[in-house]
Order: C-alpha cells, then sequence, then structure tokens
C-alpha cells in the first residue's frame, strides 16, 4: 500500500511540473484572424512582470502569417520611446519573423499587427518577457482591438 501511494505522489508531482513548465514557456496567439479589409489593424497589450524569476528586461516577440499568398502582415511593438517593427515575408510556410526586442522593463508593450491589402488573414504571435539573466519571467496578454 505504501509503495502504491510512493507511486502516486511521485505521478501526480511530475504532471503538475509538466504542466507549469508548459504554461510558463508557451506565450503564443495561435490561429489569430484579421479582417478583409485593407489597412485592419489587430491590437494587443502584452505585460512584463516579475513572477519570482526576476524582473524583465524586455520584451522578445515574432510573428507567423498562416495563411500563404495576399497581404503581407507586419507587427510594431512600443514601449515608452522604443519602438520595433517586424514582418513575416512568406505567409503559409513554417518561418517566422525575425525576432525583435524592445527593451522597456517590466510594464505594458503595445502591440500592433497590421497589413496594407485588402484580403483576410490568420496569424500567430510568440511573445516572451526576459530578464536581463535571460531567463523567461512573468508575461501575460489580452487583446484591446480585433479587426
Amino acid at each position: 500500500m505504501k509503495s502504491k501511494l510512493k507511486k502516486l505522489t511521485m505521478a501526480s508531482t511530475l504532471s503538475l511540473i509538466a504542466g507549469y513548465a508548459s504554461m510558463a514557456s508557451a506565450h503564443d496567439v495561435s490561429n489569430q484572424t484579421i479582417g478583409v479589409a485593407a489597412g485592419a489593424t489587430d491590437y494587443f497589450q502584452v505585460t512584463c512582470f516579475n513572477d519570482g524569476q526576476g524582473n524583465a528586461a524586455r520584451l522578445n516577440i515574432q510573428e507567423h502569417v498562416d495563411t500563404a499568398g495576399g497581404a503581407i502582415l507586419s507587427l510594431q511593438v512600443h514601449k515608452g520611446s522604443i519602438a520595433r517593427n517586424t514582418t513575416d515575408p512568406v505567409g503559409g510556410d513554417a518561418g517566422y519573423s525575425p525576432l525583435v526586442s524592445v527593451d522597456g522593463g517590466n510594464g505594458v508593450y503595445n502591440v500592433f499587427v497590421d497589413k496594407k491589402k485588402v484580403g483576410a488573414r490568420q496569424y500567430d504571435i510568440s511573445y516572451h518577457c526576459i530578464t536581463s539573466g535571460n531567463v523567461h519571467t512573468g508575461t501575460s496578454i489580452v487583446q484591446r482591438q480585433n479587426q
């Protein structure tokens, strides 16, 4: 009986650790749609915070366009006096846009995804708040506008 309880406790503990690890590292917006209209813009706010791993030094972010052909999407990220842009040059392939970083510390980062041509598109965003020691720290996102 003692052996079964020990195995069950160990299995439960490992499951919790595995679940927490995947939650901590999976910061993606997947299969997000942007409307048909030229100039459509989606707006997100990513918040970086100390979750016990340390204060954020920067936000790393990139995009992936799921839909082949059509309008190219660009992603802009802004905090304080720093802004960066990245674009996935080929929609529908496995590649992401170049990774960009904004060194803004803890707080709210504004993220915009937009396009210039007509056509519905689907995309993913990968975003991570990172400490000065290159450790992943607290990261959350909220969508403010979906065109």
